[in-house]
């Protein structure tokens, strides 16, 4: 069986929630169809986009909090993806806290045991991933 992956990258938009004292991305038309008209119909439209590093999905790489550590480029594409298990907290509004009993309860839901996390570090990056017995 193929692996299934989901994208949980969120929209990038002008006015878009960011982290306090993140810059808001700016998303403007440089030119639009109207100005690029050529023989035959054909035309394009291109943008700018202006936003800091920490806005939407992103991934801090060990530069973030290490001055001697490597951007995100240098990050191997396995060390961002792997097994996962969804978890439903959707009864949660919006900013309420999430406790540490209901993420037990929610990882039991679907038979991963909370109490037996097991890590694996990727020495090229010192990246660990932590996961949880039973995750399918």
């Amino acid at each position: 069986m193929s692996p299934r992956f989901v994208d949980l990258s969120y929209e990038i938009y002008n006015e878009m929630p960011v982290f306090p004292r993140i810059y808001r991305p700016f998303i403007a038309t440089h030119r639009g169809h109207a100005d690029t008209q050529r023989p035959g119909g054909v035309s394009s439209h291109t943008s700018i986009i202006i936003t800091g590093d920490h806005a939407g999905t992103h991934i801090d790489s060990t530069l973030h909090f290490n001055p001697r550590g490597e951007s995100a480029e240098k990050i191997p594409l396995d060390a961002v993806y792997g097994p996962a298990t969804a978890l439903d907290l959707s009864h949660k509004k919006a900013k309420d806290p999430v406790s540490a009993d209901e993420v037990a309860g929610a990882l039991e839901k679907h038979g991963i045991d909370p109490r037996t996390p097991t890590s694996t570090r990727n020495p090229s990056t010192s990246t660990t991933i932590w996961s949880f017995s039973g995750i399918r």
